[in-house]
């Protein structure tokens, strides 16, 4: 068996852990599936495993601890014997999805860095490497190479839709060359050069030529001739070969005087050429795979019986040579029984072992256990939830969710739930009539009202632990613990959070009043009544209509408002409450409808806060009005600002100024200082004779005219009014570090960064390595740190005289004491002295204060900042400062752009003007409005992120580019929209950005996708501004947030542990309206979600993908009375295999079945 490998720990993480609870379910998780893929006794063996935690719970770490396990058994030479013979190398099929493509190529690298130690790392980067297939011969190409090539091969479903290569004319041309080969005399020499005059235009007119590529071509060309011969002979071996199809085909082209031969050759043999192309690939495959990755496995639910997304293409290549197949989807596959059948017949047609025999044992066992166990549990499990929801729907309305528990909890129902579990235990599916007889006994003395619902219950209950028992044994499945989240509903959204988090339920959707309308607010929705009642001739029923539950104009784009528009015409009465009607639901009253103006309100409080905000939509006018009117908002909320500050624009732009000028003296608030930064990392403490102290880093008497002679070279004048402070900083960090070169006699990675910084390149360039313009021309909310005077080049204009020397040295000493004598701060003492974002109000008392408490508050975080620091200024253990120039470019804009200063800034009443820069730094190491974290604690964890990715920022298929890049986004403002027309590269770069500090601050969307997007670790604030009837499209909208490492969970771990920070969830809906009876059954089908199979309740589409047509899903139509917790979590489908509750767990709960 298999064992989970002991060289990687899935709790090392501490950017994404903070609960070690989270490492221990997905250890306890890939345990379970090599025991289940591995297990000695045959009986407990399972070869294909569908792992369906919900969304933002690890399952790509999961499945790759999984893979690596796999991967170091078989290099170390002891894998299990049904994987003899394989490849030693993994493929991970992704959906046609470009993001989530790139994506997993950049986790496995993230794997290895965050979770392997570097005693094995650089060992298990070499044999964990990720290869990019997303052609079907690049595939092969890959799976064929020997040696130390690598082991994780990802490509998409895409890849196996057809004939979809690189290269055509290359490949076609060896493909014919080699079946010239293979017919010989069949097809005579000047029939082949009769042939070829028909080619297309570039191919050779001679036969002779047809295989002679030039060196360019030949390095495009995955196969070798002869490999690609021996493929087309064995090719040839079956009858009705498609060889020799073509053979007649060419024979009849090539005949003398033919004509239309280069028509022919297009529409006959090129055709074939690529069929016999992929028909050989299959015979190139020397050996089969031990084990094959499928992600978003649910988009292959129509694969088995249509072939759909590329399904037929992976069986018939490779599907069919894999020994075992581990499925990923966050969809609870219970829902859809028919789909999860089909899923599961992956199973039946692996190859699970080298001997053909016992794999046909192993298909047909799985094969049975799907069609004779599993089939009958889930046919029983879904009626059971119909004949449950037609008696919850029949309950009457004088029953009570609090009766309905009291009985749920009585004596005999609790032992007759003892008995159920009993039952359920049994292998296959429960005996009718023992169930009939336990239910009856029990429910005999209930009250009638009740009583039909109960007895549903209870055999919902059984037929669902029955579904428990025999899935668990192919399905695993973690719901998350939800207590972190605050839902607030309706009315709830216009109350803080205080006055919610009281109520038990708070978690989950739960029973609140909505927005009253009455008022001006409920007018549009009477004459919207009317006129639908108008236009209806007034027979039926006036619907109140969910077009205007968004936004007044929203009505106008709807299908609705466009059907009142056609169908009254002018003089009718109708026409008179349409005319009424218009003249109030247009993009000018907007602002005013209640369930717009409240989250606007709730978005810019966010925002003056620093925190992010999440809003989805579903209608795009919505959508696109949401984002302008909080955009305004903003936009006055900030000008309002900086007149309070300020006084104004103008006078916020002068003070900007002294921001971005070399000369002025808040500049030296964003400059690194490395020296500073060495000494606050504990790294490089034993690289000298002894530790660098704050006294070390002022400059001597002595060296005054080093630094002279330094402003002399390169022309810079230090004793004229403006002294340029970016040419000091550098000068003095060249000084010191030339004397601590020669006092602390440094070793390794010290004296490597001291010799950097003693080297005159260090003066003349930003760290020694020529300047970055990057920053020219940026728009929208731009940085107001212009990285062109901090990158400034210093030309060398000659040796000066000694004389001069000493006369400015001179100079600068006096003016230094004389500014001491005076008790005033020195600009020459400014690298010492001076504020700094990155080193706090005063670097030296900061410094010491921390190091005798190492948890007061700056001094950890700013410890943190520098550890963070050093490693991104590494690369393969050398410095790489081009790195380091990159990361703090990109703090600095997030720190010193127009919108975060005018939040930092204080009023004008609260503040001293002579001293901006303590003011600035100590709002910015301040914790934010509600929050535990700072705007020092966010670049803090940005930084940690970019160190914790791997590769690296040069690398643009890299995690560590990929987050950077996000950084410089030009051209954003406060508030982006991402609709379904967004492009691709766009929505990609807006989301990224969103999960930075940086723009944008407020993301409004009508579609997300379910596959591959994180926007976790920046926000804590969701909106669901549209309702759907599906719980399942909020919960996977709400997993975007609520993922493992997300600022909710940061927030907590800051508060030690506090229970007073949440994922804050609104549902706002307005109160007697379509949103009001659309936001009940949403919250009923949600408290149900995972306990029926079917029935009118069951979620239209599960898997909650919002991307999809008709996402919103469909009302059932039907009242039901809220069903009691305790008995929603009874019935539920339990598939987990960890759990922190005793006695919560498949393994207690059936604990013969995991014996």
């Amino acid at each position: 068996m298999i064992e989970r490998s002991q060289e990687f720990n899935l709790g090392r993480d501490k950017t994404r852990i903070k609960d070690r609870r989270d490492a221990d379910r997905q250890e306890a998780t890939v345990d379970e599936l090599l025991s289940r893929f591995f297990h000695s006794d045959l009986d407990q063996r399972w070869e294909v495993q569908i792992v369906a935690d919900e969304v933002g719970m690890g399952k790509t770490f999961v499945a790759l601890a999984t893979a690596y396990s796999v991967v170091r058994a078989m290099h170390g030479g002891h894998p299990c014997d049904d994987l003899r013979g394989c490849y030693n190398k993994i493929v991970i099929v992704t959906p046609n999805n470009s993001a989530l493509f790139a994506k997993w190529q950049r986790e496995v690298g993230e794997f290895v860095k965050r979770c392997v130690p570097e005693a094995h790392r650089t060992e298990a980067a070499r044999l964990f490497a990720p290869a990019r297939a997303d052609k079907i011969d690049d595939l092969v190409a890959e799976l064929r190479k020997r040696g130390k090539s690598r082991r994780i091969i990802v490509t998409t479903m895409g890849a196996f839709y057809g004939k979809r290569f690189r290269h055509y004319d290359i490949k076609r041309r060896l493909v014919l060359g080699c079946l010239f080969g293979y017919w010989g005399n069949r097809f005579n020499y000047a029939a082949r050069d009769r042939l070829l005059h028909g080619a297309p235009d570039g191919w050779p007119i001679s036969h002779r030529d047809l295989l002679d590529f030039t060196d360019e071509e030949q390095a495009l060309l995955p196969f070798a001739e002869s490999d690609v011969l021996n493929a087309v002979r064995k090719i040839d071996l079956y009858i009705d070969s498609n060889v020799e199809k073509l053979l007649t085909v060419c024979q009849d082209i090539a005949t003398p005087y033919a004509r239309r031969r280069g028509q022919d050759f297009r529409s006959n043999v090129i055709p074939r050429l690529d069929t016999i192309y992929t028909e050989s690939l299959q015979y190139l495959l020397g050996s089969d795979l031990p084990m094959v990755i499928v992600d978003e496995a649910h988009n292959w639910k129509n694969g088995p019986s249509q072939g759909s997304n590329g399904y037929r293409g992976f069986m018939d290549l490779i599907g069919s040579r894999t020994r075992r197949a581990l499925l990923l989807t966050a969809t609870p596959f219970q829902l859809r029984p028919k789909e999860m059948l089909e899923i599961l017949k992956i199973g039946e047609s692996l190859q699970t072992s080298p001997q053909k025999m016992r794999s046909k044992e192993r298909q047909e066992r799985l094969r049975y256990h799907r069609e004779e166990v599993i089939k009958p549990v889930l046919d029983g499990a879904t009626t059971a939830s119909r004949r449950f929801t037609r008696a919850w729907s029949k309950l009457p309305v004088s029953a009570t969710t609090a009766a309905l528990d009291v009985a749920w909890r009585s004596p005999s129902l609790v032992e007759a739930r003892d008995q159920l579990n009993a039952l359920a235990a049994e292998h296959g599916a429960a005996c009718a009539d023992r169930l009939r007889e336990i239910v009856d006994r029990a429910t005999g003395v209930l009250d009638p009202a009740t009583r039909p619902l109960l007895q549903a219950a209870l055999e919902l209950f059984v037929h669902n632990s029955d579904l428990s028992h025999e899935l668990g044994r192919l399905v695993i499945r973690h719901r998350r613990n939800t207590e972190h989240r605050l839902v607030r509903v309706g009315s709830e959204f216009q109350r803080g959070p205080d006055q919610v988090i009281d109520r038990p339920d708070r978690h989950v959707l739960h029973a609140a009043p909505g927005f009253d309308v009455r008022g001006e607010g409920e007018l549009p929705h009477y004459l919207l009544m009317r006129c639908v009642s108008e236009m209806k001739g007034g027979k039926g029923k006036s619907s109140l209509g969910s077009a205007l539950t968004g936004c007044y104009s929203t009505l106008n784009e709807s299908s609705e408002g466009k059907a009142i528009r056609q169908r009254l015409t002018d003089g009718s009465n109708g026409r008179i409450y349409l005319d009424l009607l218009k003249q109030m639901v247009n993009e000018q009253s907007d602002e005013r409808h209640p369930k717009v103006a409240h989250v606007v309100d709730a978005a810019v409080r966010n925002w003056r806060r620093g925190e992010k905000s999440l809003i989805f939509c579903f209608r795009t006018n919505t959508a696109r009005r949401l984002h302008d009117i909080i955009g305004r908002r903003i936009q006055q909320d900030l000008d309002e600002r900086k007149a309070r500050c300020m006084g104004g624009a103008n006078a916020f732009e002068k003070f900007a100024s002294r921001l971005t000028r070399r000369t002025q003296n808040l500049v030296t608030l964003g400059l690194d200082r490395v020296l500073w930064s060495l000494m606050w990392n504990r790294r490089c403490d034993a690289l000298a004779n002894r530790r660098i102290e704050p006294a070390d880093l002022e400059l001597r008497d002595d060296e005054w005219p080093l630094v002279a002679q330094l402003a002399l070279q390169y022309d810079v004048d230090l004793l004229g009014k403006e002294i340029d402070r970016v040419f000091l900083n550098r000068a003095c960090e060249h000084v010191i570090a030339r004397r601590l070169v020669a006092e602390l006699k440094p070793r390794g990675l010290l004296k490597q960064i001291l010799d950097s910084l003693r080297d005159c390149d260090w003066v003349s360039h930003p760290y020694g390595c020529g300047s970055h313009d990057e920053d020219e021309g940026a728009e929208g909310d731009a940085a107001r740190f212009d990285e062109r005077g901090v990158h400034h080049v210093y030309h060398f204009q000659g040796e000066p005289d000694r004389r001069e020397i000493e006369r400015v040295a001179g100079e600068l000493r006096q003016r230094r004491q004389l500014q001491r004598d005076r008790h005033q701060q020195s600009v020459l003492d400014s690298y010492r002295q001076s504020p700094s974002l990155w080193l706090g109000d005063d670097a030296s008392r900061t410094w010491e204060t921390w190091s005798q408490n190492r948890q007061t508050v700056p001094g950890r975080t700013i410890a943190w900042m520098h550890e963070h620091l050093l490693e991104l200024t590494l690369e393969h253990g050398e410095t790489d400062w081009g790195s380091r120039l990159l990361v703090m470019q990109a703090i600095r804009r997030a720190v010193l752009r127009e919108s975060v200063l005018v939040r930092l800034l204080p009023e004008r009443s609260e503040r001293d003007e002579a001293d901006w820069g303590t003011l600035l730094v100590n709002a910015f190491f301040r914790p934010l409005p509600s929050q535990h974290e700072s705007m020092a604690d966010r670049i803090e964890v940005f930084l940690e992120d970019l160190k914790a990715a791997s590769g690296s920022l040069a690398d643009p298929q890299s995690a560590r580019h990929a987050l950077f890049d996000a950084t410089r986004l030009k051209g954003q403002k406060f508030v982006a929209l991402v609709a379904g027309s967004t492009d691709p590269h766009t929505r990609e770069r807006v989301f990224s950005g969103f999960n930075t500090p940086l723009l944008p601050e407020v993301l409004v969307c009508t579609s997300v996708g379910q596959e591959g997007i994180d926007l976790h670790r920046h926000c804590r604030h969701v909106v669901h501004f549209d309702l759907a009837w599906n719980p399942a499209v909020l919960e996977q909208r709400t997993g975007r947030t609520d993922r493992i490492g997300s600022k909710t969970f940061r927030e907590r771990h800051r508060g030690n542990g506090s229970v007073n920070s949440f994922l804050d969830i609104g549902v706002p809906f307005l109160a007697g309206t379509y949103d009001e009876r659309m936001y009940e059954e949403l919250r009923l089908r949600a408290q149900v979600f995972e306990v029926l199979t079917g029935g009118d309740l069951t979620a239209d589409a599960p898997e909650g993908n919002d991307d999809q047509p008709h996402a919103e899903g469909t009302s059932c139509g039907v009242h039901f009375v809220p069903l009691p917790d305790a008995m929603v979590n009874d019935m539920r489908v339990t598939l987990h295999v960890w759990s922190d509750e005793p006695g919560n767990g498949p393994e207690e709960k059936f604990a013969e079945h995991f014996i």
